[in-house]
């Protein structure tokens, strides 16, 4: 495993995620980091085009969107806006217990809410409770295919687990956006750890990617000006420790 995350670039095929069709498509955070720079107060703005971007250039197909960890509703408020109705997943109470993720960083206390649901917008149905209490009863009267997945669930464990009891509804043209897949304390044990063995165990989906981006938002001026490092030995330069967002379109090989 250490040698896959040493030599990402070398085993990306074993992840099946393959270079973009489209290369103007792959919006590095080159592009975040000079309009930051020109205008650092427009955090909302950008976070907004970012998913400007992803649904302008890849026509949703038809079917459900979900989102997994809504907390303060922003993210779900924004994906709203270009869905006919998307319904998020969320305890409200805080992250489960971590024991079984490798990550230091992250507490049982993140995100609480203290139960009490944010406001949303009038096509957002809220689900409260953890993934595995409320997940599979929802796909009981509600089996179509994902159209829009967005995993913001934080944890290994927690998005490992949504990948797979949605497996069979990741469909050709499914859009999976990761909040934070690479790029902070922990990320080999995070989302990305998740993302590498739903590939591996199913290697007929392919992962291509759409976009990238940093969240430059949380950068003051300093930072912004720090020289940049490629962590992922991928050729593109990510700031270190700052979660990167990264938006993929689901293709499935023929196993015939």
């Amino acid at each position: 495993m250490e040698d896959f995350y040493n030599n990402i670039k070398d085993n990306v095929k074993n992840l099946n995620i393959t270079q973009p069709l489209i290369n103007k498509n792959v919006r590095t955070q080159n592009e975040w980091r000079e309009e930051f720079k020109k205008n650092p107060k427009i955090s909302e703005e950008m976070y907004i085009k970012y998913f400007e971007f992803i649904f302008s250039d890849n026509k949703p197909i038809n079917g459900i969107w979900l989102e997994f960890g809504v907390w303060s509703g922003k993210t779900i408020n924004i994906l709203s806006k270009y869905a006919d109705k998307i319904y998020g997943f969320d305890s409200f109470i805080g992250l489960p217990n971590p024991t079984t993720d490798n990550r230091t960083d992250w507490r049982q206390t993140h995100f609480d809410k203290k139960g009490v649901l944010p406001k949303v917008n009038n096509n957002v149905k809220l689900i409260k409770g953890w993934f595995n209490d409320t997940l599979e009863n929802f796909l009981d009267n509600n089996n179509n295919n994902v159209s829009v997945l967005h995993i913001d669930s934080d944890l290994y464990s927690s998005a490992k687990y949504v990948l797979n009891t949605l497996k069979h509804l990741l469909v050709n043209g499914t859009i999976v956006i990761f909040d934070e897949l690479i790029n902070y304390s922990g990320f080999k044990e995070g989302e990305l750890l998740a993302l590498y063995e739903f590939c591996q165990e199913n290697p007929e989906y392919n992962f291509r990617p759409l976009y990238v981006w940093d969240n430059v938002a949380d950068y003051n001026d300093k930072d912004l000006n720090k020289p940049q490092e490629d962590l992922t030995k991928t050729g593109i330069p990510f700031k270190p420790f700052y979660c990167t967002k990264c938006c993929f379109v689901i293709e499935i090989k023929s196993t015939v």
